[in-house]
């Protein structure tokens, strides 16, 4: 699959980039290289109980291209609406309106948490597309509380003043709530979001190519009471 690189000079407007500019991207990418994990994707789908994703393990890895031909012939399903694969970065505008949607079709009780916490993932370009971000944020906020709007808390894990403020001046303008934490099991390729009793997201970063350090997250969205119950107490433990 061939992807042309562009600068964007407004909402509707792009243009290629230089082929300068292009290879200064090239370089920095390759760059970049991916954290040891401590957790594999094995470990992930049994973690989260992802039966579906735990059929495509071959070697302790992921069978990306066996999972998108039998996506192609819908046989990657859950067997439920309540729970959905979810392919690409969560606030992409696709994944953005699954979620929203899966917020929506909830029971409409007085009672609900409005507060979503998510848990990142220690990858190299975690959240890189600043304009779908900035969107996600705001748009998901307003679902979790359409008369108030809701709270998107991002939970990074840092060490010290130092790492603080570079985690503001990465994110201060891309994500309005965030807390640091210490200690506990290291970040790793798990990206967890939970918005309590209501919605769960878990995904598991996969490295499409050994020689880049760009990740790709595959996972699940659920309702199902049960699953989210388990990735909200897996959140909890990391």
């Amino acid at each position: 699959e061939h992807r042309d690189a562009v600068e964007r000079l407004g909402d509707n407007r792009k243009r290629p980039l230089s082929i300068e500019l292009e290879s200064k991207v090239a370089d920095y990418l390759a760059s970049e290289s991916l954290p040891v994990t401590a957790t594999s994707f094995s470990d992930f789908c049994a973690l989260v109980k992802d039966e579906v994703l735990a059929r495509y393990v071959r070697e302790d890895e992921f069978d990306l291209s066996k999972w998108l031909r039998d996506r192609d012939a819908n046989k990657t399903g859950y067997g439920s609406q309540l729970t959905r694969g979810l392919l690409g970065p969560i606030y992409l505008g696709g994944n953005r309106t699954t979620l929203i949607n899966m917020l929506r079709s909830e029971d409409h009780e007085e009672e609900r948490s409005s507060i979503a916490h998510w848990l990142p993932a220690d990858v190299p370009f975690w959240a890189a597309n600043s304009t779908e971000l900035v969107e996600f944020v705001a748009k998901f906020q307003k679902a979790l509380d359409r008369r108030d709007g809701g709270r998107l808390v991002a939970c990074f894990k840092g060490e010290g003043a130092s790492e603080e403020r570079w985690l503001k001046r990465k994110f201060h303008s891309r994500l309005p709530h965030a807390v640091m934490f210490s200690g506990g099991i290291r970040l790793d390729r798990f990206e967890l979001l939970v918005v309590p009793e209501r919605l769960a997201v878990a995904q598991y970063h996969v490295q499409p190519s050994k020689v880049s350090a760009v990740t790709l997250p595959i996972g699940y969205a659920t309702t199902d009471p049960d699953r989210v119950d388990r990735i909200t107490r897996l959140l909890a433990q990391r």
